[in-house]
């Protein structure tokens, strides 16, 4: 008798357990949540250890940093997550109509870009709408995106840029650009970089305060109630 109260006690108790609304899965995620990051062949061109860190570069999702040039300064602060960017200017500039803007919102799987004045500048009376504007002239290539274009390399040594260790590299990539790159250790994004373009002209690069992981979607989003507006 205690055997057959025993049993149904059991089956009681396991018809009150609610199962789960949707399957455990493994918390790995298996999407590619950067396909434009394509690992080089490796054709000996380039050592192990560089490839190693361009293939871990692919790990962070998005990316903030303050974008310097050698013959501009500080340009701006961009923020990317995958396709999604957005760059804050440090001051004002004018749009063709006339009208101020202090960022310009990209899709980068289009080439298409936006600009917008923000409610820091623009609070009255407040902007509901954001031009079209040439995706060229106010993207830079992100850090990333230098990795891709690497088609030889050699490792020179290591130095700190800040806070961060690099790995000092040699490289020659698109359109025969050539110089050195600055690796941070862990990532494999570049922090620095210092080249010759096609016409011989040298320049430096410089992505400063770059923290990664740390943008939220809303950060790259146009406000809802902005329309854009194109010729």
């Amino acid at each position: 008798m205690k055997y057959i109260i025993a049993i149904l006690m059991l089956v009681f108790l396991a018809g009150c357990i609610t199962p789960p609304e949707e399957p455990i899965l493994n918390d790995t995620n298996q999407s590619d949540i950067q396909p434009d990051i394509i690992p080089p062949e490796d054709d000996g061109k380039i050592p192990l250890r560089i490839r190693e860190l361009i293939e871990k570069a692919r790990q962070p999702e998005s990316f903030e940093y303050d974008y310097y040039t050698s013959d501009q300064g500080f340009v701006g602060r961009f923020y990317i997550i995958n396709k999604d960017a957005k760059v804050v200017f440090p001051e004002l500039k004018i749009r063709a109509s006339g009208e101020n803007f202090d960022e310009v919102y990209f899709d980068r799987s289009w080439d298409k870009a936006w600009s917008y004045c923000s409610k820091d500048h623009c609070n009255d009376p407040k902007d509901f709408t954001a031009e079209c504007v040439d995706f060229p002239e106010y993207y830079e290539d992100y850090p990333r995106q230098w990795l891709l274009d690497i088609k030889s390399a050699d490792i020179l040594g290591e130095e700190m840029i800040g806070k961060y260790n690099t790995l000092v590299i040699n490289f020659t990539g698109r359109h025969d650009y050539s110089g050195k790159m600055w690796l941070q250790s862990y990532y494999g994004i570049p922090l620095q970089i210092e080249y010759s373009d096609i016409d011989r002209i040298n320049r430096t690069i410089e992505f400063r305060n770059m923290t990664w992981n740390t943008v939220p979607s809303i950060r790259v989003r146009m406000p809802f109630n902005v329309s854009k507006v194109c010729d």
